[in-house]
């Protein structure tokens, strides 16, 4: 009878130590679960200001290759002329082709700061119809055309 009487004092005590692990079970999952919120939204803040910048370096390497374009049209066009030399005529052109492959470099960044938000807000850089038998020219196709809407929403 006595051991009975004891289990009846330890079962609140053992009641009340697990009702209290529980509480701090709970409050550690919450603050995991405020911790992985807050590095998802670092994530996409960070992600975002990648994009706003992908864009304006977009812009301005645009803007510099249309501005060399036309220097090396209008050297171009003085070379004809016999105005200039035609060793300015390839300097313009080498300089116009540094400006597309400069170009090219920021639109990849774009691209790849635009893939990294939509990683970050839980979105799928691949098409969602993807199959195992598609061959990759397909796959290609479809990334591009998913690229060309998406650069739209980045305009």
């Amino acid at each position: 009878m006595r051991h009975g009487h004891k289990l009846e004092f330890t079962q609140p005590l053992a009641l009340s130590r697990a009702a209290k692990t529980i509480e701090a079970q709970d409050q550690v999952l919450h603050t995991q679960n405020l911790a992985l919120t807050m590095a998802v939204m670092s994530q996409v803040h960070v992600s975002v200001a990648q994009v706003a910048h992908a864009k304006k370096e977009v812009s301005t390497a645009a803007l510099y290759y249309d501005t060399q374009s036309q220097i090396a049209e209008q050297t171009r066009v003085a070379w004809r002329t016999a105005k200039l030399s035609e060793q300015s005529v390839l300097r313009e052109r080498v300089a116009q082709v540094a400006a597309q492959l400069r170009y090219d470099a920021v639109e990849a960044e774009a691209q790849t700061a635009w893939a990294a938000l939509l990683a970050a807000v839980g979105e799928d850089v691949l098409p969602n119809n993807l199959r195992n038998e598609q061959g990759l020219s397909d796959l290609a196709l479809q990334l591009r055309a998913r690229w060309t809407k998406s650069k739209e929403l980045l305009k």
